[in-house]
């Protein structure tokens, strides 16, 4: 078995004691590591710090080449469902995760960001390609039956208010998402209830640092509390 994880900054282990400053790195103290060290098995993290849901999905089918049978997918998507990825005019891939996300890269970068975001008028354009990303990526694992768990950072409006998101909707694109997710097979069947940081901040406030990520003690307590129990008990038959 090996624990193969994809994420964003929490599931990197960002700003964690033996990667601080580097926005890039991996840390052998983040959740993912712990997982596999209690499992007794190897780890693969290929969370990127700022990833969207869109690049996640770009990531787990980018793997599957080289997965194993016997994998367990760790699948952490962020909350935020306007996170992207940005291709600039100089063909730089630079990942966005508020507006003013590009000011210290240039004007070309901040150019290319503002003409971006001046062809969407709503939350229902991120909306609509989260739905597609997260769909796409739920059959994905089913049919190459991967072993997987999900989960978010905090409450997935997006995911718990289908229908709600489905009303706000032009009729058209409603009815294809709801076409999608009848495709779908039930994603609440690998989706874990728990979510990383309304849990942590919730049981256990002093784990969070200033900069709002976890330390050493929050990655051990989810991987030890949380998620070694529920792929001991679900995943690993």
């Amino acid at each position: 078995m090996r624990i193969i994880a994809f994420g964003s900054s929490h599931t990197t282990g960002y700003n964690l004691q033996d990667i601080k400053g580097d926005t890039n790195a991996i840390s052998k103290f983040a959740y993912p590591q712990v997982v596999a060290n209690e499992l007794a098995c190897e780890c693969i993290n290929l969370a990127r710090t700022g990833n969207g849901l869109d690049q996640i999905y770009t990531d787990v089918y980018g793997f599957l080449p080289s997965s194993l049978p016997d994998d367990v997918f760790i699948i952490h998507l962020p909350t935020n469902t306007s996170w992207f990825k940005l291709i600039t005019s100089d063909n730089k891939a630079i990942s966005i995760v508020k507006p003013d996300s590009l000011d210290s890269k240039g004007r070309q970068f901040k150019q290319a960001l503002n003409q971006f975001y001046g062809t969407l008028t709503g939350d229902n354009h991120f909306n609509r390609l989260w739905y597609i990303n997260f769909y796409s990526l739920i059959n994905l694992l089913h049919l190459h039956k991967k072993k997987f768990i999900w989960f978010s950072d905090s409450y997935l409006d997006v995911y718990e208010k289908f229908e709600d998101c489905m009303a706000q909707m032009p009729n058209d694109t409603a009815t294809e998402i709801r076409k999608i997710k009848l495709a779908t097979k039930d994603p609440s069947q690998n989706y874990l209830e728990e979510t990383f940081s309304d849990y942590l901040v919730q049981n256990f406030p002093a784990t969070q640092m200033p900069c709002g990520h976890y330390d050493i003690d929050g990655h051990n307590i989810w991987a030890r509390i949380i998620l070694v129990p529920y792929i001991k008990e679900r995943l690993t038959l």
